[in-house]
């Protein structure tokens, strides 16, 4: 399979993805952590412009990274 040296996350066709594997565990983990980070900052982003919706949707996406970080820690002890 040839990389796609358009693909930023390939840095440029250098990196050959195709054997790389990720576990379920570590990829709930890793998109746990980046959707709390992302929550969070929309929760502040809320707080700081007055949007209350904002606000709550980024508890909500906090919480909901959370909640995945979680299910990683489970899969983990479960090897999966």
């Amino acid at each position: 399979m040839n990389p796609d040296p358009d693909d930023p996350l390939n840095g440029g066709g250098l990196i050959d993805n195709s054997k790389k594997i990720m576990k379920s565990s570590t990829r709930d983990k890793a998109e746990g952590t980046l959707k709390t980070a992302m929550g969070a900052m929309k929760e502040k982003v809320g707080r700081a412009t007055r949007d209350l919706d904002m606000q709550d949707r980024g508890a909500m996406q906090k919480a909901e990274g959370q909640i995945q970080k979680k299910a990683g820690d489970v899969k983990k002890v479960f090897n999966r």
